[in-house]
C-alpha cells in the first residue's frame, strides 16, 4: 500500500493509503502512536477516504455542548454572503468533482476548455462554514479570482485573489459587516497559507484557527491546530 495523505491533530493521526491490488483506499487511525486497527475504514472513493481521515482526528464534542444536529458556522451572515457573492461572480455556475485540478495550470486549462471553474468536493465538512455546499461555493469564488485575473498559487497570488474577493465584499456590504467579512477572508486565505508555510500542512481545526488568528495572528501561527497534508 502507498500512503497518500496524513491528518494530525493532538495525539491523533489518520493516514490514508492507496491499495492498488484491491483498487481501494484504507484509512488507519493512530492515537499516541498506537494503531487502532478496529477503526480501519475502507472505501473506493478517494474523497470519502480523505474526509474520513479528517473526521477521525476531530475532537468529539460533548452532546450537551454541541448537539450534532445543529449547524454552527463561525458566522451565519458570512455563509449567506459567500453564497450571494458566488452567485453574482459566477452566474452560470461552476463544476464540482472529487478529481478536480490540483495545480494552477490544470485549473486554467479546464476554464479555457469549458468556461467554468472546477473545484474539489472533498474535505469540506470541517470548516468555518460548517456546511460543505458553502465551502465548495467559497472555493469556486476564490479560484475564479486566480483564473480570471492570472494569480498563481503562490503567496503573492493568494494575496491578489484575496484582495479581489474583498473588493467583491465591499461592492455589496459596508460598515462593520464588510470589515468582519474581510477579516475572515484574511484568516482563511493569508492566515492558512502562512500556517502551511510554518507547519508543512493546512490546519485541521479551521474553526479554532480562524478565531485565534483574528484575535492574535502570531499566536495563531505558532499554535497547534493540526496538520493536513499530502504524504
Amino acid at each position: 500500500m502507498k500512503r497518500i495523505h496524513i491528518e494530525t491533530l493532538g495525539d491523533k493521526t489518520a493516514k490514508v493509503y492507496r491499495d492498488s491490488e484491491w483498487n481501494e483506499y484504507r484509512v488507519r487511525l493512530y492515537i499516541a502512536g498506537e494503531l487502532r486497527a478496529a477503526a480501519d475504514y475502507f472505501t473506493d472513493d478517494r474523497a470519502d477516504a480523505l474526509s474520513t481521515a479528517a473526521a477521525m482526528v476531530q475532537p468529539r464534542p460533548r452532546q450537551e455542548i454541541a448537539p450534532t444536529s445543529a449547524a454552527r458556522p463561525l458566522s451565519r451572515a458570512f455563509n449567506v454572503a459567500v453564497l450571494h457573492i458566488t452567485g453574482r461572480a459566477l452566474p452560470m455556475g461552476f463544476d464540482v468533482s472529487d478529481k478536480a485540478p490540483s495545480d494552477y495550470d490544470a485549473l486554467v486549462s479546464h476554464y479555457r476548455e469549458t468556461g467554468r471553474i472546477l473545484v474539489w468536493s472533498g474535505a469540506s465538512d470541517h470548516t468555518i462554514f460548517d456546511d460543505s455546499d458553502v465551502n465548495i461555493a467559497f472555493r469556486a469564488w476564490h479560484d475564479s479570482k486566480h483564473v480570471i485575473h492570472g494569480f498563481p498559487f503562490t503567496l503573492a497570488g493568494e494575496v491578489g485573489a484575496m484582495k479581489r474577493q474583498k473588493a467583491d465584499v465591499r461592492a455589496i456590504y459596508d460598515g462593520a459587516s464588510a470589515d468582519y467579512f474581510c477579516r475572515l477572508l484574511t484568516a482563511e486565505i493569508f492566515g492558512q497559507f502562512k500556517y502551511n508555510q510554518a507547519h508543512g500542512g493546512f490546519p485541521i481545526d479551521q474553526m479554532g484557527f480562524a478565531r485565534a488568528y483574528m484575535a492574535d495572528k502570531q499566536a495563531a501561527l505558532a499554535g497547534d491546530f493540526g496538520i493536513s497534508r499530502a504524504a
